[in-house]
């Protein structure tokens, strides 16, 4: 206790350095906290967007060879090579749509009016693509005499509700109040070209809102896209598309490799993007994190200015203490507690400034049209915020070691008899 008095009173006599000490040590700590949850956040946001990206590879029919060839059918026999490859944990087969549609509507839209017509893009899947997002007591199978169930994609929303309603006045959603709506298509009638087949309208009902559906069209159950090519006189065997999951990114190359071998091509679109984006922001954050470091480099430096000043005025003050009988490690300890104090009040003042800054970065970026912005780009832990800690403390006991020996090596004579 008496030594916690003599550090308190020592850091309240010179109060403006103690200051500007704990502010540098509170900026470097708060900044390493906040890029840190930034880093964390952004690749938590990329991860919702492209959920499963790096477990997923999308296996499509080659397209057209030269000489008029085509090869690697994507049918049940194929289905069941892929499933068989190593690290192949699941198999879910796709299949597009492949005459036109469209959508005409003209009532009341979630206490608006909206007239639109639209051409509808539509791919059938199995159900356990979507598994995550639909109810659970939600089929997501045709029914005699019932609206198709249809998923939409979460970044259609965002784009909905960033860019589309505000400019129309139209009224944001969230995906709760899309479920249950339904609205009629038109199949084999286009807005765009001549209609092929038969016209009928189906209706549909919003089933799910999920980042897997297909972004711009209805994903709806694999049965009703083969039974409606089949009635516009498509091919009703064969798929367009074959989404393989493994067991660990690590498989992906070789599952990759082995799937190309088979004669079958990959579409890579949302695993690059992924990447890319996921990338970016590691490489962003990173710099940042080297920045807030550097300022902790500085800070560092400020506290070594500031004990190597406290010792060349204490000096008296030291040599009383040891001829009073302090050790040598009892006056060095009194300056490290000093600065453990410091570094102790700049990473807790630093990590409340981050948390602070954290959320008006997103109440700023909530006011702002952005399509599929998370709630927060931030994930702060307790693990981050005890390394943000630690840093401080580590910043302020580093800059007093050197200060703190040369006080323990202060000869309490020699030092009271130059006073």
């Amino acid at each position: 206790m008496t030594l916690l008095r003599l550090a308190l009173g020592n850091l309240r006599r010179d109060a403006l350095g103690a200051a500007f000490v704990t502010a540098a040590i509170a900026l470097g700590a708060g900044s390493l906290f906040f890029f840190a949850g930034l880093g964390a956040g952004l690749s938590n946001a990329v991860a919702r967007l492209f959920p499963e990206a790096d477990r997923t590879v999308e296996v499509v029919p080659p397209r057209l060879r030269l000489g008029g060839l085509f090869g690697g059918r994507l049918d049940e026999a194929a289905v069941a090579r892929l499933r068989a490859l190593p690290g192949v944990t699941e198999a879910r087969r796709r299949l597009l749509f492949g005459a036109p549609a469209s959508a005409v509507y003209d009532g009341s839209f979630f206490g608006a009016r909206l007239d639109v017509a639209i051409e509808v893009a539509a791919e059938g899947v199995e159900r356990g693509a979507l598994a995550a997002e639909l109810p659970r007591d939600e089929p997501f199978s045709a029914a005699a005499g019932s609206p198709v169930p249809a998923c939409v994609s979460s970044r259609l929303l965002d784009l909905y509700d960033g860019v589309f309603a505000p400019t129309r006045g139209l009224p944001r959603l969230t995906a709760g109040m899309l479920l249950g709506f339904t609205a009629p298509i038109t199949l084999g009638r286009s807005l765009v070209a001549a209609s092929r087949g038969p016209v009928e309208t189906v209706p549909v009902r919003i089933a799910c809102v999920s980042p897997r559906a297909m972004l711009a069209g209805l994903t709806v159950p694999l049965e009703v896209a083969r039974a409606w090519n089949l009635r516009q006189g498509l091919p009703g065997d064969g798929y367009t598309g074959v989404s393989l999951s493994v067991a660990s990114p690590r498989e992906l190359p070789a599952v990759e490799a082995a799937v190309r071998s088979l004669g079958f091509e990959l579409n890579s679109g949302d695993r690059e993007a992924a990447q890319a984006a996921g990338r970016a922001a590691a490489v962003g954050a990173t710099a940042f994190e080297l920045l807030a470091l550097l300022l902790v480099v500085l800070a560092t430096g400020g506290v070594f200015q500031l004990f190597s000043g406290a010792v060349r005025s204490r000096r008296r003050e030291i040599g009383i203490l040891r001829a009073l009988g302090a050790t040598p490690a009892q006056a060095s300890g009194l300056l490290l507690l000093e600065a453990a104090i410091l570094g102790g009040a700049g990473g807790a003042l630093g990590l409340c400034g981050a948390l602070g800054a954290a959320s008006l970065a997103d109440a700023w970026l909530r006011r702002l049209p952005f399509p599929g912005r998370p709630e927060t780009i931030f994930a702060f832990g307790t693990a981050s915020a005890a390394a943000a800690l630690a840093v401080g403390l580590l910043a302020a006991l580093g800059g007093a070691y050197l200060p703190a020996r040369l006080a323990a090596r202060l000869d309490p004579a020699r030092t009271l008899s130059d006073g």
